[in-house]
């Protein structure tokens, strides 16, 4: 069984309606046509959602669980900002479960096709201000990671690691806004996977945490610095 993050997995059509208005509210929260900080009301949600207001009361209870939303006295509810104590843990957290997937996935071995699609992902670039392709290379990047997850031998790690690229995506999109494309970001991504290609665990694990090192501080950097994030998208607690 493969694990696959929101943003690479389709709706599938026997999902109930609750289900269907959670997906559909999160997905808009993520990649922020609701931005951190709105207000919006449950009949907003509703017509957001085309679902009615049983499932769209049932969805927002998960996703006051999830920590994304919080319901306000008679005015509706608030999409909660990013933090930079949960964007900081949740980066080690991914650090701690990527490192030890690209380890074990090298040890095992990838499969060729895998290989090959992986080669083709780190082709994907983007515009800064270009969200057609931001998307696109957001897409390129988590499923790059998620081949290595899913090779890595141990469903319960693959599993926790595409769970984290959820919360983590909406982060991400934040900072992309402006962040122009690295080139040295894809050249650490170009050192895991040829760590991978020869079987070397040490090698991979290495690259892979020192990826995630630079990513942290580069989403870090950019949430505390950047003019174009409004005040309301993030907090320090």
């Amino acid at each position: 069984m493969k694990y696959l993050p929101a943003i690479l997995s389709a709706d599938h059509p026997s999902l109930n309606a609750t289900e269907r208005a959670y997906r559909a509210i999160k997905r808009r929260i993520i990649e922020l046509e609701l931005e951190p900080g709105a207000h919006v009301t449950k009949s907003d949600l509703t017509h957001l959602a085309g679902a009615g207001a049983m499932p769209v009361r049932e969805a927002l209870a998960r996703l006051q669980r999830d920590g994304l939303v919080q319901a306000l006295p008679r005015s509706g509810y608030r999409i909660l900002p990013v933090t930079l104590k949960g964007a900081r843990e949740l980066c080690a957290f991914r650090q701690l479960l990527e490192t030890e997937a690209a380890g074990l996935t090298a040890e095992l071995g990838c499969a060729a096709d895998d290989l090959a699609r992986m080669e083709e992902l780190l082709k994907v670039s983007y515009e800064l201000g270009d969200a057609e392709s931001i998307d696109a290379f957001l897409r390129a990047n988590l499923e790059f990671d998620t081949i290595i997850a899913n090779g890595c031998g141990n469903d319960m790690l693959a599993q926790s690691i595409t769970r984290v690229f959820d919360e983590l995506e909406r982060i991400l999109r934040i900072t992309l806004k402006s962040l122009p494309f690295s080139a040295s970001a894809a050249h650490e991504r170009r050192v895991i996977l040829d760590a991978i290609r020869e079987r070397d665990p040490a090698a991979a694990r290495t690259a892979m945490e020192a990826r995630a090192r630079a990513s942290q501080e580069q989403i870090i950097d950019t949430l505390m610095s950047s003019s174009s994030i409004t005040e309301a998208s993030i907090r320090v607690s």
